[in-house]
């Protein structure tokens, strides 16, 4: 996608959303928490007869490790992700530099690729 003359979009860059970050972090910790209680339902269900209720929320920690794991990959999704502002481009020989500069500001250049932010 062209920005203008000369300019060819290459990447948008995001961040995650303050939503997006809770949503992460929950993930993260019911994750490790799921797996610490399901292993240790594991190792000690093998010394010993497990009731129904032990049975029922081994089954439990599972879905909420399983839902963890869904939430943790849905947090990588655009609805959590917000624009930052910034581009990396490729900038050509047909670009007009004096246009260029008065509607973005370059942040860094490296490779023939420029990161540019628009002016506010």
């Amino acid at each position: 996608m062209e920005l203008m003359d000369g300019v060819i979009l290459l990447e948008e860059y995001t961040d995650f959303t303050n939503l997006g970050n809770v949503v992460f972090f929950i993930s993260v910790i019911t994750c490790i928490a799921s797996v610490i209680a399901l292993s240790n339902s594991i190792i000690f269900s093998s010394e010993r007869e497990g009731t129904l209720i032990e049975k029922v929320i081994d089954i439990i920690v599972v879905i909420i490790g399983c839902l963890s794991i869904i939430g943790f990959f849905a947090s990588f999704s655009p609805v959590f992700r917000e624009e930052t502002g910034r581009l990396e481009v490729i900038i050509t020989q047909d670009a007009d530099m004096d246009e260029l500069l008065e509607q973005y500001t370059i942040i860094d250049h490296e490779n023939g690729k420029y990161i540019i932010e628009k002016k506010e």
